[in-house]
């Protein structure tokens, strides 16, 4: 009964048990913290070599704050700071657990990738989505928080000029570039809430269109001879809930 008793112990200590297994996974945690860091480091020295030259001189620019006062200097540096520091709030509102370090680190790299890398806005969410889970978090609520963040961030984008075009006319002022640009966004921009809302309106909606996107999907994959993927149009609708009940919380943090 001892022998057997010894042996039931044995078989039920907890896979974790293994002395060797906690350092390796603080070290694979580690690497990954690096990786994070040194892409993010990469992307922003690679806007600033590369991508920012090509929009303007920096000779130019030290002309001009040379140029400036030193009250002037000041509230420039401030509203850098403060437009710097507006970034990071969104991302800890859609993503409980999420620090101001890690989501400011965030949105730099991911807005540094959108201008080094093609793709745009895509690349951006998607090394948003990889630093997240290299920092631990959960499949579900980053695939969330991405998804919200970047929606919202484009329909901010078609909102600012029809909210500037406003101003511009509140006092008598008027730029025919802008307001052609601010109309075409508002032509947009209705478009999307529209399309967005038809998306969220009602569960079978939702399920019609990921189980058609997965019919889609999985031909295409056929192509490269891949598996089906895992996910249907119950995927969308769990989805869809979970949007709505952030939404319904915090949309005001996240605007």
């Amino acid at each position: 009964r001892r022998r057997r008793l010894n042996r039931v112990r044995k078989t039920s200590l907890p896979m974790s048990a293994d002395p060797t297994e906690r350092p390796k996974r603080r070290g694979r945690f580690a690497s990954r913290r690096l990786l994070t860091i040194g892409v993010g480091l990469a992307a922003a020295v690679a806007t600033f070599v590369f991508v920012l030259p090509r929009i303007t001189n920096y000779v130019d620019v030290w002309d001009a704050v040379n140029d400036l006062s030193w009250e002037q200097l000041g509230l420039l540096l401030a509203t850098t700071a403060l437009n710097l520091a507006t970034f990071a709030p969104p991302w800890q509102a859609a993503l409980p657990g999420l620090g101001f370090r890690q989501a400011f680190v965030l949105t730099q790299a991911s807005t540094a990738s959108t201008y080094i890398a093609p793709g745009g806005a895509a690349v951006g969410m998607a090394v948003g989505y990889g630093m997240l889970r290299a920092w631990g978090f959960g499949s579900a609520p980053v695939a969330l928080a991405v998804a919200v963040t970047g929606l919202w961030n484009q329909l901010a984008l078609l909102a600012f000029p029809a909210v500037a075009l406003a101003l511009l006319t509140f006092v008598h002022e008027r730029h025919p570039l802008l307001e052609t640009v601010a109309l075409i966004g508002l032509v947009v921009l209705v478009a999307a809430v529209g399309s967005v809302a038809a998306g969220l309106a009602t569960p079978r909606f939702a399920r019609w269109v990921g189980n058609l996107a997965a019919r889609v999907v999985n031909r295409v994959v056929r192509v490269a001879r891949r598996g089906p993927v895992s996910w249907t149009g119950e995927s969308l609708v769990r989805f869809r809930q979970e949007a709505l009940e952030l939404l319904q919380r915090r949309w005001h943090l996240i605007t």
